[in-house]
């Protein structure tokens, strides 16, 4: 299992900072190069149904070589 994001705001801040990511938590700030890039909208799609879309993203990804 993938590694679980901090649970306070500050270090939710920290570790988005880190990896140059918009926090998880609403209340933990940005970072400012973060903030450059613009609002976040939060899909409200549940990540089950995304994930069921992996293959075909991939199989997609690799017919037009974006990854080349």
């Amino acid at each position: 299992m993938g590694q679980q994001p901090p649970r306070t705001p500050a270090a939710q801040q920290i570790y988005a900072a880190a990896e140059l990511e918009y926090p998880v938590m609403a209340d933990a700030v940005p970072a400012p190069l973060v903030v450059e890039i613009g609002s976040f909208a939060a899909d409200a799609l549940p990540i089950d149904e995304i994930a069921a879309h992996q293959r075909a993203a991939i199989a997609l990804i690799k017919k037009v070589g974006f990854d080349e």
